[in-house]
């Protein structure tokens, strides 16, 4: 999916993985994906959605090793699926708790738009030419 490519295109730019992080919302449940680089200044936060009835997400481990961690750890405390992870046993809590610890109740899930606005540009990013770069990166050299 999308997230796959874009985390290809940010490590193509040297952008590492720092974390992970789930989220219960109102709308459903979410992912986070913290970025940063050795370099450039700020962050880059990829916001995944996920469906509440089958909350599967596409594994970045084959692009970032680091992330099979943070993704079994998510796994752990939210029950998410990861298709393509090499290793879905449990990282820290004992298999299938249900249900998982880090769920809310339906109450006191958080509505997105308190958190963020879909496809906000937040900081210095809007105009840092970044999203032209990862348009471009990872392109082949046509000669």
């Amino acid at each position: 999916g999308d997230l796959r490519v874009v985390a290809e295109r940010l490590l193509c730019l040297d952008y590492f993985l720092e974390d992970v992080c789930g989220l219960d919302l109102a709308e459903g449940p979410a992912l986070l994906y913290h970025f940063a680089h050795w370099v450039r200044r700020g962050r880059v936060v990829l916001r995944v959605m996920l469906d509440r009835a089958d909350p599967v997400c596409p594994s970045i481990e084959g692009i970032y090793p680091g992330a099979a961690w943070h993704e079994r750890e998510a796994r752990d405390f939210f029950g998410f699926t990861f298709q393509g992870a090499v290793d879905d046993q449990p990282l820290l809590l004992a298999e299938h708790m249900d249900p998982p610890p880090l769920l809310k109740a339906p109450g006191a899930r958080m509505p997105r738009e308190r958190l963020w606005h879909h496809g906000e540009w937040i900081g210095p990013a809007r105009g840092s030419g970044l999203a032209d770069e990862l348009q471009n990166a990872c392109a082949e050299d046509p000669e």
